[in-house]
């Protein structure tokens, strides 16, 4: 596994290039994903700001919507403190204090709470 480089909207394969509408915010490298969180201001209206790729730089699945996982959810907003959890998933949170758990494989979120 080698790091993988990045800045501002750009992320840097060793196939090409990948750059993206926004600015990165954190990279998780895995030994088959490079997990990407994106900086999106919260009043812009996408939300799903988590992506991964292969280590060719093909895109594999973007985060789902926390609407369509959880209905009870009125508002979604952007994600943030990406970490990689014990199990191999991923954590979420945003500026709610709701903590999302995701699935490193497909994208969908499996659970989350709330902090207060």
């Amino acid at each position: 596994m080698s790091e993988i480089k990045y800045e501002n909207k750009t992320i840097y394969f060793t196939t090409k290039p990948v750059v993206f509408n926004f600015e990165i915010g954190d990279v998780i490298e895995t030994e088959d994903l490079i997990i990407v969180r994106l900086n999106i201001p919260a009043e812009n209206e996408t939300k799903r700001n988590l992506f991964a790729l292969k280590p060719n730089a093909k895109f594999q699945w973007q985060v789902q919507s926390s609407l369509e996982a959880y209905p009870e959810i009125s508002v979604e907003l952007p994600y943030e403190n990406l970490k990689k959890l014990p199990n191999g998933n991923l954590s979420v949170s945003d500026f709610f204090g709701r903590t999302f758990e995701v699935d490193i494989n497909n994208g969908k979120l499996l659970n989350f709470h709330v902090s207060r």
